[in-house]
């Protein structure tokens, strides 16, 4: 779907993919409080008669990382996911060495249920990929700061 260089166009397309009746997968810019464009999240390949889902593309600019933006991001999407939609399972891939995602996903309830061995290459190495999830009723409770 992207290639690199990633462009406004390539963006533009993608965000109207989103727009279709019943999508499979919704995308949120996120903003702060004067308006900047800070992150971005997607809940994709939404089946809605399996009720699932996977959250996917989650970006934070890197001068706003570590505000808890991305805490705060997944918790909302969860929310859509299990609220809004009724899902029973939302899922996310991970690669293993960024240990301050896997934390903010922790933090947010998910669960780890495997690692992808060497799933991705990048250049000239291969990366681990962390497989999490959350079912609708461990969601329940975990504490929200939202």
């Amino acid at each position: 779907m992207f290639h690199y260089p990633l462009d406004e166009n390539q963006l533009q397309e993608y965000f109207e993919q989103s727009q279709e009746n019943n999508p499979s997968r919704l995308i949120f810019t996120v903003l702060d409080d004067i308006e900047q464009r800070v992150g971005h999240i997607e809940l994709g390949m939404i089946n809605r008669t399996n009720g699932t889902g996977s959250i996917c593309r989650v970006f934070i600019d890197p001068s706003q990382r570590g505000k808890r933006f991305c805490h705060a991001m997944v918790e909302q999407i969860l929310k859509i996911g299990f609220d809004d939609l009724k899902l029973r399972r939302i899922d996310l891939r991970v690669y293993s060495f960024n240990t301050p995602a896997v934390e903010c996903y922790r933090r947010a309830g998910l669960i780890q249920e495997g690692v992808l061995r060497k799933n991705q290459k990048v250049g000239d190495q291969v990366w681990d990929t962390i497989l999490m999830g959350i079912l609708r009723e461990e969601w329940e409770g975990v504490p929200k700061s939202v």
